[in-house]
This record gives structure tokens, sequence and C-alpha cells, in this order.
């Protein structure tokens, strides 16, 4: 966990890490699906480092 630090960010829990790409749906075996792409893992590593995360991403409507 980071320590805070007085600035905005800590204090009011905004994120401190801001990742901007595509998320995809990725097929597992078995036919399921899992959430994947460079900014869900990027986003899942920075978590565990100890950031607060927001994710930027776009869609298409989902069927």
């Amino acid at each position: 966990m980071m320590a805070p630090s007085g600035n905005r960010s800590d204090r009011d829990g905004a994120p401190t890490y801001l990742v901007i790409g595509h998320v995809t749906r990725d097929v597992v075996a078995g036919g399921g699906y899992t959430p994947g792409g460079t900014a869900c893992y990027s986003a899942l590593y920075a978590e565990r480092l100890g950031a607060r995360v927001a994710v930027l991403t776009s869609a298409s409507e989902f069927p």
C-alpha cells in the first residue's frame, strides 16, 4: 500500500495511474472468455504495485 503523500490524488481517492488503450475479450480453453489486452494487463499490474488505477478505453455496442 502506498503511504499518503499529501497531494490531492492521495487524499480524495482519485486515480494515481491512468491506462489508455484497448481492453479485449480473450477466448479461453473450454469456450469461455476473460478480459485481456494491453490496457487490462497494465492496469492489473499497476494495481498490484499499489496504484489506484483508471482505464480509458472505447468499445462498440455489445450484442
